[in-house]
């Protein structure tokens, strides 16, 4: 898919993908917050942007992961401190997504 063509459907495709990778049972939007919102990490993550990067031919290769959503064995005290109301991950909303795969790359 040549990328001029991805900006009239891109959203919605992008939307649809994270939708079937949440388990949240509510619409997505581009604002959700894939980790804290959505409740994607770990392999399903990876694996939903590793669908996309083939799908778009996106480089997500400079995201690194651990940054934005926890692992399978995620730590328990990153566990406790978002049960607190804190957040130890940085944002990461599926807008992010969206403009790594208008750029072609993650890019933050």
């Amino acid at each position: 898919m040549q990328r001029e063509k991805l900006d009239d459907k891109l959203p919605s495709e992008i939307i649809k993908m994270v939708a079937e990778a949440t388990v949240i049972q509510r619409s997505v939007t581009e604002n959700d917050e894939v980790y804290y919102q959505l409740r994607i990490y770990g392999d399903p993550l990876y694996e939903l942007l590793t669908e996309i990067a083939s799908r778009y031919h996106t480089d997500f290769s400079a995201l690194d992961l651990r940054t934005v959503a926890p692992g399978e064995g995620a730590s328990l005290w990153k566990g406790f401190i978002s049960a607190l109301g804190g957040k130890p991950f940085k944002s990461f909303k599926v807008a992010d997504i969206i403009a790594a795969v208008r750029a072609g790359n993650w890019q933050k």
